[in-house]
């Protein structure tokens, strides 16, 4: 069986990931990014929205082909269709630019790389390796072959419920309740502002949850609703009526829908939990099923402002009992 060895392994490419491994690289720190599909930022699962203010915090010019659209803020209409505007500076986190959201995470591997971590595609890990009752690194596959990856810390950058914590002793399931399913659409020849996104609320629309339309430009804009219902039956199907309702040009056809994702978002910020010194967990949205992204780091956050010293990844190591998948 191939073996690798590094000091720092990070399960997962997408932003959080990507992030993680570009900050320990820059510390000089050995560092593997992993990542099980065989492109990072597909399929689409999120509405792409990000504040202006994101980029500064974590250090990052924001590269032009990463934005589709600059938003001047943001429009919210209340259940009898009274709105206000708010400007940029005060309409949220995930108001100010509207990106292409598989360049925008490729764009962050692609400076992890830059600053020295190596990046492994259709490479995911199957479980820890354990000696002596500690983690030593991760069974994995890459490209269909067993490997050993043996590290000094592992960050899991796998999604709010990641599997990489279970494994590692920390639980990250959520109930049904911290959870809301969610449906969104590309839509195209829709009649709707292209300079702020739009967040609708009441019980009409979205029971429990928004109504929101994320303008991409020439007429093109992510629209989507995320309900809390009983059963994610019922959601789906209120969501594709509520999104099939959408601003449409007056006197046109029906707007058109070129993609359409699926699944649950966490209405409450994501966990934060102290983790062992050998082991990372950065939550962001789970793998392949949600629309929103939240992302959140504890022991090693993901930021360059945060990543520990080299020293830090010396020897320690801190018993760990791992819990089946």
């Amino acid at each position: 069986m191939k073996e690798l060895k590094c000091e720092v392994l990070v399960v997962g490419a997408g932003p959080a990931g990507g992030m993680a491994a570009k900050s320990c690289a820059e510390k000089g720190i050995d560092t593997i990014l992993i990542e099980k599909k065989a492109e990072i930022g597909a399929p689409l699962r999120c509405a792409e929205g990000v504040s202006k203010k994101m980029f500064a915090e974590i250090g990052i010019k924001p590269e032009p082909e990463w934005i589709r659209a600059d938003m001047k803020g943001a429009v919210i209409v209340s259940p009898d269709g009274t709105s206000f505007q708010l400007d940029e500076t005060k309409a949220g986190a995930e108001v100010g630019y509207v990106l292409e959201r598989h360049l925008f995470d490729k764009g962050i591997a692609k400076l992890a790389v830059k600053a020295g971590a190596k990046l492994m595609m259709r490479t995911w890990m199957t479980g820890p390796i354990m000696k002596d009752g500690k983690i030593v690194g991760a069974h994995c596959v890459s490209m269909g072959e067993p490997l050993d990856i043996y590290c000094d810390c592992i960050v899991g950058a796998d999604g709010v419920e990641s599997q990489v914590g279970r494994w590692c002793g920390i639980d990250t399931n959520l109930k049904m309740n911290d959870i809301e399913p969610c449906i969104q659409y590309r839509m195209a020849g829709i009649d709707c502002s292209m300079e702020f996104c739009e967040f609708r609320l009441g019980l009409e629309v979205a029971p429990g949850g928004y109504l929101w339309i994320f303008p991409k430009g020439d007429g093109v804009a992510n629209v989507a609703s995320g309900s809390w219902v009983p059963s994610a039956r019922t959601a789906s199907a209120r969501s594709s009526s509520s999104t099939s309702s959408s601003p449409r040009t007056p006197g046109s056809s029906t707007p058109r829908s070129s993609r359409s994702t699926e699944g649950s978002i966490p209405p409450a910020p994501a966990w934060r939990k102290a983790t062992p010194p050998t082991m990372s967990c950065s939550s962001e949205t789970p793998r392949g099923s949600s629309t929103r992204s939240r992302e959140a780091a504890s022991a090693m956050p993901a930021s360059p402002g945060c990543t520990p010293e080299r020293s830090s990844l010396s020897a320690r190591r801190k018993e760990i009992t791992p819990r089946p998948p």
